[in-house]
C-alpha cells in the first residue's frame, strides 16, 4: 500500500486518551534508531538508540528487559511510547526467542494502540493506527514459530525422521513455511530419504505438494516431479512449472511439460513452457505444431508466436497449404497473427490471396494485416 506523502512532514496525531488532535512531526514508524522528531525529548532518542544497540548485538535477554521497562515508562507521551514499543517489538523478530523475550512480546499481542494519523489518499481522509504494537507483536510470534519449525525440521532431516512429512500435513501455516524452508536448505541426500513418504502423500491427495516439488527440484527427481504435476494442487503444480527448463532438467524438461499438458488446469501454462524450450529444441517445436487443432491449440499457437522464427513460419505455411481441418488452420493463423513479424504477415497475405482459401477467411485475414 502506498504511504501518504504527509507521513514524513506534518500530520495530525490524534491521542486516543485525551481525544484531542494536534499537529506534530511523525517520523517513519518502521525505522529503528531514527533521530526523534521535533517535540520529542532527548530521552526518546536515547531509548531508541538502546533498542537499536541491543538488536545489533543480538542481546535477546537485554531487549526483553528494555521492552519491560518501556511498558512502564511514565515520562513519555503516548505517541513516543507506542513508537518505541513498536520499534523494539519489530527488532525482537530477528533475535532468539528466549523465554523472557517471548513473554514480553506475548503480553503485547492484545495491546490497543491509541496514536492515530489522519491518512489522506485520493481526496479521502481516514484515521489509521500509527504504531500497531499488537499487530507487530503477533507478527513476531509468527516469525518465531516459522523459525522454530525450520530448525526442528532441519534436525529431523538430518536424522532421516520419517514422521516429518506427517507433521507437515497438519501444521499451521507458519510452521509449514518453516518446514518448506528447511527442505530448501537440506542436502539432496537428506531429502532423498523423504521421497517415498512424499509420493505416498501425493497419491493419497494429501497436502504435501509443496514439499514434493522442492524435493524434486533439489534432487533432480523427474519421477517425483511428474507426480507433483499430475497430483499436487493446481497452485503448486503451476509454480513447479516455472522451475522447469533445459538447464535444470537436462533430457527431462520436454517430458515434464508434456505430462503437465495432459492436465487441463495447467495445460496452457505447460505449452507456454514448452515454447521456452522450443527456442533451441526442434522436437519441442514439432510437438507444438502437432498440438494445433487440439483443445490446447490456442496455447500452442501463442507459444509458437513467441519464437519469431522463419523456420516456424515455414512450418505454419505448410499447415495452411496442406491442412483441411478448419480448427487446425485457424490455430496456425492465430500463431502467425500473434507474432506480428513481417515474415508472418507475408505468409498471412499469401494465404488470403490463395484461390483455395475459403471466402470467409480470405475476407478476414487482410483486416489483421491492417490492425
Amino acid at each position: 500500500m502506498r504511504r501518504p506523502s504527509s507521513i514524513v512532514t506534518s500530520v495530525a496525531i490524534v491521542c486516543g486518551v485525551c481525544g484531542a488532535a494536534a499537529l506534530a512531526d511523525l517520523p517513519d514508524a518502521n525505522r529503528t534508531g531514527q533521530a526523534p522528531a521535533a517535540g520529542m525529548d532527548a530521552g526518546f532518542g536515547q531509548l531508541a538508540e538502546k533498542t537499536a544497540s541491543l538488536a545489533r548485538s543480538g542481546d535477546a535477554a537485554g531487549l526483553a528487559g528494555h521492552l519491560s521497562s518501556l511498558k512502564s515508562k511514565q515520562d513519555l507521551s503516548i505517541s513516543e511510547k507506542e513508537r518505541l514499543l513498536h520499534q523494539t517489538v519489530r527488532a525482537a523478530a530477528k533475535l532468539e526467542a528466549v523465554s523472557e523475550l517471548r513473554r514480553e512480546v506475548e503480553e503485547l499481542t492484545a495491546y490497543e494502540s491509541q496514536t492515530e494519523i489522519l491518512w489522506n489518499e485520493h481526496g479521502h481522509t481516514e484515521r489509521r493506527i500509527a504504531y500497531d504494537v499488537g499487530a507487530a507483536s503477533r507478527h513476531v510470534l509468527l516469525v518465531w514459530s516459522e523459525g522454530d519449525a525450520r530448525r526442528h525440521a532441519l534436525r529431523a532431516l538430518e536424522q532421516h525422521d520419517s514422521s516429518l512429512v506427517d507433521r507437515y500435513k497438519g501444521a499451521p501455516e507458519p510452521d509449514r513455511r518453516g518446514i518448506e524452508t528447511a527442505f530448501r536448505q537440506a542436502t539432496p541426500g537428506q531429502l532423498a530419504t523423504q521421497r517415498q513418504h512424499l509420493k505416498d502423500g501425493l497419491v493419497a491427495e494429501e497436502t504435501v505438494g509443496a514439499l514434493a516439488s522442492i524435493t524434486a527440484q533439489r534432487t533432480g527427481d523427474a519421477e517425483l516431479m511428474i507426480a507433483v504435476l499430475r497430483d499436487a494442487s493446481v497452485p503448486v503444480a503451476l509454480r513447479s512449472l516455472h522451475g522447469i527448463d533445459a538447464h535444470s532438467w537436462p533430457g527431462a524438461a520436454t517430458g515434464l511439460f508434456l505430462t503437465a499438458a495432459q492436465r487441463p488446469e495447467i495445460a496452457s501454462a505447460a505449452l507456454l513452457g514448452l515454447g521456452r524450450l522450443a527456442i533451441s529444441d526442434m522436437a519441442a517445436r514439432d510437438i507444438l505444431i502437432e498440438k494445433l487443432g487440439s483443445s490446447d491449440g490456442a496455447s500452442a499457437a501463442a507459444a509458437l508466436a513467441r519464437l519469431d522464427s522463419d523456420r516456424v513460419y515455414a512450418r505454419l505455411r505448410d499447415v495452411l497449404l496442406l491442412e483441411t481441418d478448419e480448427i487446425r488452420v485457424r490455430h496456425a493463423l492465430l500463431a502467425l497473427r500473434l507474432s506480428r513479424s513481417s515474415s508472418a504477415n507475408a505468409v498471412l497475405a499469401e494465404f488470403a490471396n490463395r484461390p483455395t482459401t475459403s471466402p470467409g477467411l480470405a475476407a478476414e485475414v487482410p483486416s489483421w494485416l491492417r490492425d
